[in-house]
């Protein structure tokens, strides 16, 4: 027997040994552990920061679609009273650019607005792409126009196909396809 105990002193030392040695460890896991804490803090911080910007861009989104409509019905007037005006045409054709730079920067927030979502809800679990749960969480936080939208493109098991997950690549697809969808509807309000 005290044979096996000075084996067991030489292999693995005494108890109180080892008690330092996890001691030890312990210190330098809590240090570790601060600078992880702090790194989380920081990526929270910048994290309430870019939703903070989207906010601002959402609420810039909307501001541009009531100055659409506004550019729109003064594009109609415009055009009404114009006839062979040159001087009335010139001024109608830097409203339709105005228009057309109002329409991008509305189809351009949206997208942001509608990543920041994305990335928002799938990050909320350890797996890439979005989950049948997600997508319907993803979903819930958009405007019932954008809703609709993600929904005429189909259900959730067509989307995701055979892996029951909507990834990035497969995200951004369908976000482009909407995106056009939307470009289109703009056109066809301004056209009319």
């Amino acid at each position: 027997m005290s044979l096996a105990g000075a084996y067991g002193v030489y292999k693995w030392g005494t108890i109180q040994m080892q008690i330092d040695r996890f001691k030890g460890e312990n210190t330098k896991y809590e240090s570790e552990l601060v600078t992880l804490r702090a790194s989380k803090d920081r990526v929270a911080k910048e994290v309430r920061g870019i939703q903070g910007s989207v906010q601002k861009l959402n609420k810039d989104v909307d501001d541009l679609q009531e100055n659409m409509k506004s550019y729109d019905s003064l594009r109609k007037d415009l055009e009404e009273i114009a006839g062979d005006n040159k001087d009335l045409n010139d001024m109608i054709n830097d409203i339709n650019d105005m228009y057309s730079g109002m329409k991008n920067a509305v189809v351009q927030n949206q997208r942001s607005s509608i990543l920041d979502i994305f990335y928002d809800v799938q990050f909320k679990d350890k797996d890439k792409g979005l989950s049948k749960m997600e997508y319907k969480r993803f979903k819930a936080r958009l405007d019932q126009e954008t809703r609709a939208r993600f929904e005429k493109f189909g259900s959730f098991e067509q989307l995701a196909g055979i892996d029951s997950v909507i990834d990035l690549a497969e995200f951004q697809d369908l976000l482009e396809h909407i995106l056009l969808d939307m470009e289109e509807d703009l056109l066809k309000k301004g056209a009319k």
